[in-house]
């Protein structure tokens, strides 16, 4: 973090486990409940979405498997948003 002492969330460990079975990953996502994202879930990734080299053209210049996780995860956020919106 910016401050000693302040907590820095660090998924990597997490991500490589996930990643470990790609093809289960890519399950999690077809199958993700997009209808129902915990509001401290958009809270977790606002910071990545409010930044502005998280795009996908950006991401690409890093790593391109990681361009559609990118995509996956704008597309989820406005999901969220646009569902609320039009929800009875």
């Amino acid at each position: 973090g910016d401050k000693p002492g302040q907590k820095v969330d660090d998924y990597w460990e997490v991500g490589r486990a996930l990643l470990q079975d790609p093809n289960k990953f890519l399950e999690s996502l077809f199958q993700y409940d997009k209808d129902n994202i915990p509001d401290d879930t958009i809270k977790k990734i606002q910071p990545y979405i409010d930044d502005e080299a998280f795009t996908p053209a950006a991401i690409a210049k890093v790593s391109k498997a990681c361009t559609s996780i990118c995509q996956w995860t704008q597309a989820m956020h406005k999901y969220h948003f646009v569902a609320k919106g039009v929800a009875p």
